[in-house]
């Protein structure tokens, strides 16, 4: 897809999500792209589009969760604001979930548990409470990732995880497009 950089489509939060990891990872020798890993969102820079047959063909692709072809991106409408879409592509009967507005709501969305679990969200969005609900058995790497996250960005929880999720979706999901053919 030509058009938007990932800078452009996600805004200057994009810029500094990278700043953070590359800062978070650097210590470590850790790769940018896979620093967040335990908190369930590595980077994908390079700005292109999934090949899966549920990533919406007017998306870019910023993140991954790291399993099962989870993925999230931005999608790109005929207007402003451009929302973030979690892409599963194991949910079949509805791989694609609006999970913010802007990549910062995004980022306050997954604060309290990470973004791995979206997967799991969209499989069961009517749970989305109780599976974004504090992390209670959080690792330590992970626990303390998320606590430097919220810290760096000034990231709030959502409060009203089933409502809001019911009203981004209500206004963003047909704007999804996906490729016709399947592929």
């Amino acid at each position: 897809m030509n058009g938007p950089s990932l800078e452009h489509a996600l805004g200057p939060k994009w810029r500094e999500l990278v700043q953070f990891a590359t800062a978070w990872g650097l210590p470590s020798g850790i790769d940018p792209a896979f620093a967040l890993h335990h908190v369930g969102l590595n980077l994908v820079t390079t700005g292109g589009r999934w090949g899966y047959w549920a990533t919406p063909t007017n998306s870019l692709t910023f993140a991954t969760t790291g399993g099962d072809g989870c993925h999230f991106g931005v999608l790109l409408r005929a207007s402003r604001p451009w929302p973030i879409v979690c892409t599963s592509p194991m949910s079949f009967d509805s791989p694609n979930l609006i999970v913010g507005e802007s990549l910062e709501e995004f980022l306050d969305l997954g604060s309290l548990s990470g973004w791995f679990i979206l997967d799991s969200v969209a499989l069961k969005p009517d749970e989305a409470s109780e599976l974004l609900g504090p992390d209670d058995d959080a690792w330590v790497e992970k626990s303390t990732l998320l606590e430097a996250m919220r810290a760096w960005f000034g990231l709030k929880p959502w409060s009203d995880l089933t409502r809001r999720l019911g009203e981004l979706n209500d206004r963003y999901l047909p704007d999804v497009e996906l490729d016709a053919t399947g592929e």
